[in-house]
C-alpha cells in the first residue's frame, strides 16, 4: 500500500547525520545448529573485489572467551544475513595459545603490496579493545587498458565494554580508496592527450557506531538494544553523502499455552536521515521502519507474523505496508526443515553503498530507492546424510524501480557508469551443498539461476542468469593449509548505447580458479602464497573493465 502527499520537504537534516547499526533480532536458536569456526585465511572474494584482485583476508581473530561477554546464546540471534545452510564446524586446537597481534604482508606479481595489521587486547576484565590497519594496492596497469593502478586503505578502531547487564559497543571505521576509470582503450583513442589525474578518483568514507546490548542472564527479561551511529562518504569530485540511523529494539519472550510451546513478541524501530550534496544540488530526507512481530515456535515449527510500516520523506512523503509470514516445519529429528516465507520492503540505496558495489559511477550519481512490493521464499534445508547439509530454495520477487549498472555515454572516453531503473520480476533458484571430509576438510558448492521479466529492458544489465562458487578449505596436515575456490557466472548483457535502437552487448561467461597455500614455519610464523585467476582469464565483470589476470602472491604470517 502507497500513499503519498506531494508537499515539499522542510529543512529536516543538517550536514551531520548519524548511522545506527542493528546487531541483532531476538529470537531463539532452538534448532540443531552446526557453526562454523574457521580462523584461517579463506580464498573467497566478494564480487567487485575480482577487479581489484587481491588476496583473501583472515577471518575475524579478535574474541572475548575469558571476559564478562557471555551473550547468552539462545536468547538472541544476530540480525547480520546466514549462511543459506549451517555448515560443520571445523575444530582448532582449543589449548593453543592466543595472540594479541596479527600480521599478515606479502607482494604481488602486479607490484601489489598486501599490509594487513590486527590487535586485540583487554583493558580490564570487562574491556577490549581492537584495532585494524588495512592497505592493498597494484602499481601496475592492466595491458591496453587506461591507468588502472589502485590503492585501499582502511583503519577501523573497536572498544567493548561489559556494563552491568548490557554489553557497550563502540567502533570507528575510516577508509580511503583511490583509483582510475579504466574502461577503454588509449589505442583507440588516438591524437587525444590522456591526462591520468583526469581519470582519477577517490572515496573518502567515515563510519561510527555505537551500541548498547542487554545481556540478561534470563530468558524471561525484556532483552533490547539501542544503537546509533554516523556514516559519510565524500569523492574527489566534491560529491558527499551523510547518514544518521538511529535504532531500536526491544523483545520478550512468554509462556502462553504451556511448556510445549513459546512466544516472542518483539518491536523494532529504525530512522534513517540522509543528506547528499554535489557542487550544484542537494537532496536529503529521512526513512523509518516501524516492524512489530509476534513468533510461535515448538519442537517441529516456528511461525512469525509482523507487519512493516515505512515512510520515507524526501521530495514527497510515502507511506508503505508490507506484512511479513514466516514459517518452518522440522522433521526428522530437526534434520529436515521445510521454510516459507512473505514480505517486502522500500530500500534506501545510498551514495555510500552504491560505490562499494560499482566504483566507477559517474561524479554525481545519488542516491534511489526500490520498492520490493512481494518477495516469496519457499525452501527444504536436509542434514539427513552423515556430514552433509543440503539447502534447495526458491525466491520469486517482484520490485519498482530496480537499479542496473551500464555505461554513460555522454563522457567523451565513455569509461564511467551510471543507473538506469526499470520494474521487473525475478525467480530465483538456489541450490547448496557442503560436505565434511574429516574435522579438517570441508568442501562446498553454491549454485544461482535467476530468470528476470523486464518491464521495460531487453534484459537485466550485467545479471548473469547463472552464477555461483564452488571450493575446499583443508584445515592443518602436517603444519600445511590449503585453499581452492571456483568461482563462475554465466553471460551477460549490456547495451551499447541509451538510443531506442540500442543493441545488446553479449558478456562471455567466465571462470575463475584461486588457490592458497600456507606453511608454519613455527606456531606464530608462516609463509604463504596465493594464485588469483590461475587461467589467467581477463573477462569483463563490468563492461569495458577487466580484471587482472593471473596474479601470484607471497608473504608472511606472523601472531605476537
Amino acid at each position: 500500500m502507497q500513499i503519498t502527499h506531494n508537499k515539499p520537504i522542510k529543512s529536516l537534516l543538517t550536514t551531520l547525520i548519524v548511522l545506527i547499526t542493528v546487531p541483532f533480532n531476538l529470537q531463539a536458536q532452538n534448532r540443531q545448529e552446526r557453526v562454523t569456526i574457521i580462523g584461517t585465511f579463506e580464498p573467497s572474494l566478494r564480487p567487485v573485489e575480482k577487479i581489484f584482485i587481491d588476496p583473501a583476508q583472515p577471518e575475524p581473530l579478535f574474541n572475548n572467551e575469558n571476559q564478562n561477554f557471555s551473550r547468552i546464546s539462545g536468547f538472541y540471534q544476530p540480525k547480520t544475513t546466514s549462511a543459506a545452510i549451517a555448515v560443520n564446524q571445523v575444530r582448532t586446537d582449543e589449548k593453543s595459545k592466543r595472540y594479541a597481534n596479527h600480521l599478515k604482508t606479502g607482494i604481488g606479481t602486479q607490484l601489489s603490496p598486501l599490509f594487513l595489521y590486527r590487535h586485540h587486547s583487554k583493558l580490564s576484565k570487562n574491556t577490549a579493545f581492537s584495532l585494524e590497519l588495512n592497505h592493498r594496492s597494484s602499481w601496475l596497469d592492466i595491458p591496453e587498458y587506461a591507468p588502472s593502478t589502485w590503492m585501499k586503505n582502511a583503519a577501523i578502531v573497536n572498544l567493548e565494554a561489559a556494563i552491568g547487564d548490557h554489553i557497550w559497543n563502540n567502533k570507528l571505521g575510516y577508509s580511503h580508496d583511490q583509483f582510475h576509470f579504466y574502461g577503454f582503450k588509449p589505442s583507440e583513442y588516438v591524437g587525444f592527450e590522456i591526462d591520468k589525474k583526469n581519470l582519477q578518483q577517490q572515496y573518502h568514507r567515515l563510519n561510527f557506531e555505537s551500541m548498547l546490548t542487554s545481556n540478561y542472564s534470563s530468558k524471561s527479561a525484556l532483552h533490547h538494544e539501542l544503537s546509533l551511529g554516523y556514516k559519510q562518504i565524500a569523492d574527489k569530485h566534491q560529491n558527499t553523502g551523510q547518514q544518521v540511523l538511529l535504532h531500536g529494539n526491544a523483545g520478550k519472550y512468554f509462556d502462553w499455552f504451556g511448556n510445549q510451546t513459546e512466544q516472542y513478541a518483539s518491536a523494532l524501530l529504525d530512522v534513517n536521515f540522509f543528506n547528499e550534496e554535489d557542487s550544484l544540488n542537494g537532496n536529503r530526507g529521512y526513512q523509518s521502519n516501524l516492524n512489530p512481530s509476534l513468533t510461535f515456535s515448538g519442537s517441529f515449527f516456528s511461525l512469525k507474523a509482523g507487519l512493516l510500516l515505512s515512510t520515507v520523506n524526501d521530495d514527497s512523503t510515502r507511506f508503505y505496508l508490507y506484512p511479513q509470514l514466516k514459517g518452518s516445519l522440522f522433521v526428522f529429528d530437526q534434520k529436515l526443515e521445510f521454510y516459507a516465507s512473505l514480505d517486502g520492503n522500500q530500500q534506501l540505496h545510498s551514495l555510500y553503498e552504491t560505490t562499494l558495489a560499482n566504483p566507477w559511477l559517474s561524479p554525481g550519481t545519488s542516491h534511489w530507492w526500490s520498492n520490493t512490493t512481494k518477495n516469496i521464499r519457499a525452501g527444504v534445508k536436509i542434514g539427513l546424510i552423515p556430514n552433509t547439509d543440503f539447502h534447495l530454495g526458491v525466491n520469486y520477487n517482484e520490485t519498482e524501480n530496480g537499479g542496473f549498472f551500464i555505461t554513460d555515454f555522454e563522457p567523451v572516453f565513455q569509461n564511467s557508469m551510471k543507473i538506469i531503473h526499470d520494474n521487473y520480476n525475478r525467480f530465483r533458484f538456489q541450490g547448496d551443498v557442503t560436505y565434511q571430509h574429516s574435522d579438517k576438510v570441508r568442501s562446498y558448492l553454491q549454485v544461482f539461476y535467476d530468470q528476470y521479466r523486464m518491464n521495460s529492458f531487453d534484459h537485466a544489465w550485467h545479471q548473469p542468469a547463472f552464477h555461483g562458487k564452488a571450493g575446499t578449505i583443508l584445515q592443518v596436515i602436517d603444519r600445511w593449509r590449503f585453499g581452492a575456490e571456483i568461482l563462475f557466472e554465466g553471460e551477460r548483457f549490456t547495451p551499447d548505447s541509451e538510443s531506442l535502437l540500442a543493441r545488446s552487448v553479449r558478456l562471455k561467461p567466465w571462470v575463475d580458479v584461486n588457490l592458497s597455500a600456507a606453511y608454519q614455519i613455527m606456531p606464530q610464523f608462516e609463509v604463504f602464497t596465493e594464485i588469483n585467476n590461475l587461467t589467467g582469464n581477463r573477462y569483463e565483470k563490468f563492461y569495458r573493465y577487466p580484471v587482472h589476470g593471473l596474479q601470484l602472491f607471497g608473504g608472511i604470517s606472523l601472531q605476537f
